[in-house]
């Protein structure tokens, strides 16, 4: 199987999370990440700042509809969705995929918690680093994910300092990251 550089995307309404990925089978590895205002991506996209490589597959996790009244965070959130795949239309494939779609591949069940996607998503990483998590690892002995999860620290220690809120960032990257799995493991 020829390695592959997958770009998995968490939309969100103002931030989005995305997850850079090369690789084939077991040896996959994180190329970049970041989770940033939507604006800097689309940025980005257009500078090709994302990913200085080609990029075979998108994996943008998408809305869906559960029959509930929505605010208008998930409508600005769709938008950007719409904006993003404008942008990569004509020269990469484009992948919308809901988080059950995801889940399912990952974990075999669409009622997965958080924390099983994280794990079904680590473990398609060699588990080289130090500590109890080997596929984050420790400053010491960092693993493949390592970055990501610095650069995760990092965001949110700067939105707490902006903004006196505590954020979650490393849940929008482990989306980006299944989604960017997903993307990786479909044959399409």
């Amino acid at each position: 199987m020829k390695p592959q550089i997958i770009l998995g995307i968490d939309p969100g309404p103002v931030r989005t999370a995305w997850v850079l990925v090369h690789g084939s089978g077991e040896n996959t590895r994180v190329l970049d990440s970041d989770w940033s205002k939507n604006e800097k991506v689309a940025d980005d996209i257009r500078s090709s700042a994302v990913g200085g490589s080609v990029i075979q597959r998108v994996v943008c996790e998408d809305v869906r509809s559960y029959g509930l009244a929505v605010g208008e965070t998930v409508f600005m959130t769709c938008r950007w969705i719409g904006r993003f795949w404008e942008m990569f239309e004509g020269y990469t494939e484009f992948i919308r995929a809901d988080e059950p779609t995801i889940k399912i591949h990952l974990c075999g069940v669409a009622k997965a918690k958080d924390t099983n996607v994280r794990r079904a998503a680590f473990d398609r990483f060699e588990p080289y680093g130090g500590g109890k998590t080997p596929e984050v690892g420790t400053k010491k002995q960092p693993g493949p994910l390592f970055e990501m999860y610095q650069k995760a620290s990092a965001i949110n220690k700067q939105i707490k300092a902006e903004t006196g809120r505590d954020v979650n960032s490393q849940q929008h990257f482990v989306s980006a990251l299944a989604a960017a799995v997903y993307g990786k493991e479909l044959v399409i």
